[in-house]
């Protein structure tokens, strides 16, 4: 394939000739151009390639005074006609490739998030008819697909009622742990990323890593609920602990232990017998205020009893009374407790 240098002389007098052309032949340069013209059919070419570049119909009537009408330069010649397609090729991909983009997000599953200060709790309504009642400080984001409804238990503490459909699982994501319900109403505190409980009060519950793909969770369920005696489905009335992301005990609840460990649900805290240190842990979930035990000796101190969440002062006097333990608020927003 020929090329062709900047200083070729043909392309650099046909050049010269489009540049007269723009400021208009005199009429004694108009019968030279014509001379270089004939002169070599390659002259022809080269002004009728620069003539093409000039999108101005001025000048293309002007070159039409010099050449034959047949061999008017057109906007549509070969050099401008590529140009052109490529264009239109691009704009044509980028028009596709947009709305291909639009599709993907008008297709992507909305994310629903649902949160409770501390000291509130809450009753939603998920997209597909399930509720969930988060407890005192919590998040939950809801992100159902086209295959399966997974939801995200960022922090805190939730009950989930779950509506069945066998087709779309539903699954509670806890850090590194997965609860997919089995037609249940479940609980799930979570802890941390690596610690959380499970608390079945109605069906049954798959404990999975929270990672597994959609097409295996089923699997799972299926090879799971096969089993007689599966250590990873918690029943009704079954408390499950999960510590350092491993499944390490499941216990049953009688009725009353279930009702005392679920009473945040109806506003309540029910105690039994815990140490004055475990009970200030659970309320602290329940208001601002931080609690300071001056005298160790009173920290494990017994503590039996109802109280409605965020009750700070009835639990005070309750100490007050019944175990001679004095308190102090400060300014800090904290509680200092001592021995009288």
């Amino acid at each position: 394939m020929p090329t062709h240098s900047v200083h070729d002389p043909i392309r650099l007098q046909a050049s010269a000739w489009i540049s007269r052309l723009n400021r208009g032949l005199t009429d004694e340069e108009k019968p030279q151009l014509i001379a270089w013209i004939n002169q070599d059919p390659a002259h022809h070419k080269a002004i009728y390639k620069f003539a093409s570049f000039f999108d101005n119909i001025a000048q293309l009537e002007e070159l039409n005074g010099v050449f034959p009408l047949e061999n008017k330069p057109t906007l549509w010649s070969s050099t401008v006609i590529i140009p052109v397609l490529l264009l239109l090729t691009i704009a044509i991909s980028a028009a596709y490739a947009s709305y291909q983009w639009i599709q993907q997000l008008n297709s992507s599953p909305a994310v629903h998030v649902y949160t409770t200060n501390v000291g509130e709790s809450r009753q939603f309504t998920l997209p597909d008819g399930s509720t969930v009642l988060l407890n005192s400080n919590s998040k939950l984001n809801v992100n159902y697909s086209n295959k399966a409804r997974k939801v995200d238990l960022v922090y805190g503490e939730g009950q989930f009622d779950v509506v069945k459909n066998a087709d779309k699982p539903f699954t509670v994501i806890a850090g590194k742990k997965a609860f997919t319900a089995l037609g249940t109403i479940f609980n799930v505190e979570k802890s941390n990323e690596a610690d959380m409980e499970l608390i079945v009060t109605e069906g049954s519950v798959l404990i999975s890593d929270a990672f597994i793909a959609n097409e295996q969770l089923k699997q799972r369920m299926l090879n799971e609920q096969q089993k007689i005696n599966s250590r990873d489905i918690i029943t009704a009335s079954e408390k499950a602990h999960v510590e350092n992301a491993v499944n390490q005990r499941v216990t049953t609840l009688t009725a009353n232990e279930l009702a005392k460990t679920l009473s945040w649900q109806q506003g309540m805290l029910i105690f039994d017998g815990e140490s004055l240190f475990n009970v200030l842990q659970e309320v602290s979930r329940y208001t601002d205020i931080q609690f300071e035990i001056l005298s160790s000796d009173i920290a494990n101190i017994e503590i039996s009893g109802t109280y409605n969440t965020g009750d700070i002062d009835a639990l005070l006097s309750s100490l007050a009374h019944s175990f001679n333990v004095s308190y102090k608020y400060n300014a800090t927003n904290s509680v200092q407790l001592s021995r009288h």
